[in-house]
């Protein structure tokens, strides 16, 4: 379940919706580096996509409407989730992973 809220605060109305069927078809690069004899045996792992990935996915607003199936909202999600992909992990961006790290990352992921 997915938690999101439509409007500005003070004014915003939460709503909640599930996301169902998630499927991701592209290219996919995994780089694995800093190999070890010791647990956790990798140091860093990194992940990208050579090209724009395709995605299909459904969003249902608790209650049961597919939000993705309105023709408007669909193009709309379809450019949010490519703009996100291709600043996060569509070359030249790379997702990386510091696998020995105590903790995690002081910055949350760009969106």
């Amino acid at each position: 379940v997915l938690g999101a809220a439509l409007g500005a605060a003070p004014l915003a109305i939460p709503i909640k919706a599930v996301l169902e069927k998630l499927e991701i078809r592209g290219v996919l690069k995994v780089k694995l580096t800093d190999i070890s004899n010791e647990p956790p045996f990798l140091g860093h792992l990194s992940i990208t996509f050579k090209e724009q990935p395709v995605i299909d996915f459904g969003l249902r607003v608790l209650g049961g409407v597919d939000v993705t199936k309105f023709p408007g909202l669909s193009s709309s999600f379809d450019s949010l989730i490519d703009n996100i992909m291709q600043a996060v992990m569509v070359l030249p961006n790379v997702l990386a992973f510091d696998l020995r790290a105590k903790e995690p990352p002081a910055e949350p992921l760009p969106l």
